[in-house]
């Protein structure tokens, strides 16, 4: 008799002592030494959803997870997208959005001109609001807000950070580093700020309000891919040196070192739950690391990934820009 493996499921964080399948057959539920029991799909995975997405564009998944943001660069500049949960287009307009609001009721801009957040209906093309956010005018590096809808920061031309509630309230505002910035992001509670810029090698973390600074060292070549953990307990970064480093906010302490791409490994995102943490090598491959053992749990060959990931707000859904201007979505393990 000859045998052929057709799927293998990792998840378990130790012994698989127990499975059973279904009277269907379509599932299989095992238990195992570390006490879960895990219930899975058996039936061939479902071929991905596929919308367009500019290459180096993340996309925004709404906090409600009902809604999904993507930008494309269009004839007259860039226009963002948002559809819905079955994935259908809602509305397009010009600009590049930044975000949902935390409600998930509205897309959030930053308004440069007007040093502004401008926020429009997410369901239809209806009048918009605009917040001043009293700065001078200037030149911007870098602006972004939180995935949950509740935070923004930008940096200036000179490496200055500021730090708003999405409501208009400035909480922070403190020096970093010059551009040109490679990479940034802060965190869910606001508490942390993180840049890499394009001379060095190291991770920049700042503490809010305060600014105080703690660098981050160990990569060999620059930082392109940041993420923090929901409990903002750890960060984690993505290399050209084709490492994924784990850092604690807190101490600085390297809690994680993990190899296996064969390109560099260009962003990293953390699942809801904070247990999975995925990371892209640009035209190679996704891979999904167990957090609690920083065991790999899963690599899926992707040889036209690029440049950005992000997890839906359930933790259900991974979506994965590629080079052909496709953004990729894919069910999560």
């Amino acid at each position: 008799v000859s045998l052929r493996r057709l799927r293998e499921f990792k998840g378990h964080e130790n012994e698989v002592w127990t499975t059973s399948f279904s009277p269907s057959g379509q599932s299989l539920v095992s238990g195992g030494k570390d006490q879960r029991v895990l219930l899975w799909n058996v039936a061939p995975r479902h071929e991905a959803i596929q919308i367009a997405n500019a290459e180096f564009s993340r996309p925004v998944f709404s906090p409600d997870g009902k809604r999904l943001l993507t930008h494309v660069w269009a004839t007259n500049g860039w226009e963002s997208r948002v559809f819905d949960a079955a994935h259908s287009l809602i509305k397009a307009e010009p600009g590049y959005a930044l975000g949902f609001s935390e409600d998930s009721r509205e897309v959030v801009y930053f308004d440069e001109p007007h040093a502004a957040l401008a926020f429009t209906s997410a369901t239809n093309s209806g009048s918009s609001r605009e917040i001043r956010l009293g700065l001078q005018e200037t030149a911007f590096a870098v602006s972004q807000i939180t995935a949950n809808g509740r935070w923004f920061f930008c940096l200036d031309r000179d490496g200055i950070a500021s730090v708003w509630s999405v409501a208009g309230q400035r909480v922070a505002r403190f020096p970093t580093l010059k551009p040109p910035i490679r990479a940034a992001k802060l965190s869910p509670d606001a508490r942390w700020l993180a840049v890499s810029v394009e001379r060095d090698y190291d991770l920049h973390l700042y503490e809010v309000p305060s600014g105080a600074l703690r660098k981050l060292t160990g990569h060999r070549d620059h930082v392109s891919g940041l993420e923090f953990s929901p409990d903002a307990r750890l960060v984690a970064t993505g290399s050209v040196d084709a490492d994924v480093r784990v850092f604690e906010t807190l101490s600085g302490h390297l809690r994680a070192t993990l190899s296996g791409h064969l390109e560099e490994a260009s962003d990293v995102a953390f699942s809801p739950d904070g247990r999975t943490l995925a990371s892209v090598g640009t035209g190679s491959a996704l891979k999904l690391w167990h957090v609690p053992t920083w065991r790999e749990v899963a690599s899926l060959p992707m040889p036209r990934a690029a440049m950005a990931l992000a997890f839906s707000p359930e933790g259900r859904r991974l979506a994965i820009s590629r080079r052909d201007q496709v953004l990729e979505i894919l069910e999560a393990p």
